[in-house]
This record gives structure tokens, sequence and C-alpha cells, in this order.
């Protein structure tokens, strides 16, 4: 009996550690020389970097300080999972040379998009954000939560600083986990199977 109780529990882990799967590669933005070069990752524009001297993770984190850069990830994803995204944000106070501008209301967050099998975006979830109030000289968490549209092919995570209008202000971004709350067939099967074994057990001893 105890033996089919073990299993009954591990069905359970499996789900609990199913549901935390991290969707994307190199969540922690090792590797790489420059924004167009990290593993795993694609990018636009050039007011960014790598940044040695302040991360969440790891030895390195991607830092912007422009609005006309951002840094995204493709991830599987079908229609009907609902997906959450975390992620650190972080600003360093005085002493850098760009600072936020809080006259057109910036703010850097991150994104959760939907495409369909044409490529074309069907949809978005914006996450939190992390703003000029925001603490500086500490990592700061933003989320994002979605569920994937009708015809979503796949899904993408998008980081970078928004605003009413251009927008500056220095902010690094590392940490990131994109996970599916949503179990996998292969979970529910070894669940099943663990509940299965202690209904036979049980009548096996009648």
């Amino acid at each position: 009996m105890k033996k089919v109780l073990v299993a009954v529990v591990a069905g359970i882990s499996l789900v609990g550690i199913c549901a935390q799967a991290n969707l994307i590669s190199n969540g922690s933005i090792e590797g790489g020389t420059g924004l167009s070069d990290v593993p795993d990752w694609n990018s636009w524009g050039s007011s960014g970097t790598l940044e040695g001297g302040y991360y969440q993770d790891g030895a390195q984190s991607v830092r912007f300080w422009w609005d006309d850069t951002g840094f995204w990830q493709n991830f599987d994803a079908s229609e009907g999972e609902e997906i959450n995204l975390e992620a650190y944000c972080y600003t360093p106070s005085g002493g850098d040379i760009y600072t936020w501008d809080g006259g057109n209301l910036t703010y850097a967050t991150a994104l959760i998009e939907w495409y369909d099998v044409g490529e074309t975006k069907i949809g978005e979830q914006e996450g939190t954000h992390f703003t000029p109030d925001s603490a500086a000289d500490t990592w700061v968490q933003i989320t994002a939560n979605a569920v994937a549209p009708e015809n979503t092919a796949h899904g993408r995570v998008v980081f970078g600083i928004r605003g009413a209008g251009p927008g500056s202000g220095t902010v690094a971004f590392d940490n990131i986990s994109v996970t599916s709350v949503i179990p996998e067939p292969t979970t529910f099967a070894l669940f099943g199977l663990a509940i299965g074994g202690l209904f036979l057990r049980r009548k096996a001893r009648k």
C-alpha cells in the first residue's frame, strides 16, 4: 500500500514540475558578445548591450536605454493554453548618462504575443510595468499572464522600453521564465496510472 501511495505522490509532484517547465531557453541571458548573438534570443535596434555589472541570475543581464531596441524569443503554445511570464528588471541609481524620461510616461515591460501559422500576430498581452518610480539598485519582478487565442501556432516574449512618446531610461532584464499552467498529457497519464494502481491494489486485498 505504501508503494502505491508513493506512486500517487510522485504523480502529483510531476504535475507541479510540468507546470513549471520553462518554455524558453537561456532565460538567464548567458553567452554572446552583444545583443545580436546571445544564444536562443533575437533582437532589434542598437540601443542596448550585455551588462556584466549587475545581474539577477548567472553572470550577465541585457540592458537597454532607448525604446528603439528590444529582445525576443518564440515559444511553443497552442489555442487555449494559459501562459505565465516572470522576469526581473533593474535600474542603477546615479552616475549613469541615461535617465528615465518621465515626461513621456516611459516604462519597461514584457509582452506575450501570439502568432498564427502565417506568422501574423493575432494578439498580445502586456505585462506589469517597471517605471521611473520603481526602486533603483534592486531587482524588481515583472509578470504577465495570457491565454492563447484561437488559431495560435506559437507565442513570443518581447522585452523593451515603451511609453506615450520616444522614451529613454536605463533598464536591465534577467532571469526570464515562461511557463504553462496546463500539465502535459503524459503527466496526466502517469497520475492516472498511479491512481489506477491504488484501486487495483485495494481490490486485490478484498
